[in-house]
C-alpha cells in the first residue's frame, strides 16, 4: 500500500467511523455493530477510485437518499457493498436510483487494509424488477446474483463516452 492509498483508507476509516457515531447519537440499533459502515464506504470509495469522483458524503443516519454518486449525464449511483457478496440486493420499498454497483470487502481484505473489490453492475430499473427475497433479515429485497452483473469495465466505459 502507497503513501496516498495509506492516507484514503485513513480518511474512509475515519468517515466510516463518524457516521458510526451519528447513528448512535440518533438511537440506531444498527451503531452497535463494530465497523458496521467500513465494508459500504470501502466499496463507494473504490468505485470513487474507477471514476475519478468523490462520493457525496452525506453523514445522516436517515440515509443518504438513496444514491452515492450523481455521475455523468446525472445517473444516480448506489454502491452495494457486502462481505459475502453473492447478490446485488436493494431493499423492495426504497427508491431506485439509476445504476447499482456491488462491491465485496471481505474481513481479511479490512484486516490487510486492502481495498474493496468491484463485483459487478446493473441497471436499478432492471433491479427493481428482479426476483424478490427475505435473506434472513426479515427484509424483502430484489436481487441478481453476482454472476448475472454486468461487468464493471463497461461502467465504466458508458461513463467516459458520456463524460
Amino acid at each position: 500500500m502507497n503513501d496516498a492509498d495509506r492516507w484514503i483508507d485513513d480518511y474512509v476509516r475515519t468517515e466510516a467511523h463518524l457516521l458510526q457515531q451519528a447513528y448512535a447519537t440518533y438511537g440506531d440499533a444498527r451503531a452497535c455493530v463494530d465497523d458496521r459502515h467500513l465494508p459500504g464506504m470501502q466499496g463507494e470509495f473504490e468505485f470513487a477510485r474507477l471514476i475519478g469522483q468523490m462520493p457525496r458524503g452525506v453523514i445522516n443516519p436517515k440515509g443518504d437518499g438513496g444514491f452515492d454518486f450523481d455521475v455523468a449525464l446525472h445517473y444516480s449511483v448506489d454502491v452495494k457493498t457486502a462481505r459475502k457478496a453473492f447478490n446485488l440486493l436493494h431493499p423492495a420499498s426504497d427508491p431506485v436510483a439509476d445504476i447499482y454497483v456491488l462491491a465485496e470487502y471481505t474481513e481479511a481484505m479490512q484486516l490487510a487494509r486492502q481495498r474493496a473489490n468491484l463485483v459487478g453492475w446493473e441497471w436499478g430499473r432492471i433491479l427493481a424488477r428482479a426476483p424478490v427475497r427475505d435473506f434472513g433479515y426479515g427484509l424483502l429485497n430484489n436481487y441478481i446474483p453476482r454472476e448475472n452483473l454486468r461487468p464493471i469495465d463497461s461502467l465504466l466505459q458508458r461513463l467516459k463516452a458520456r463524460g
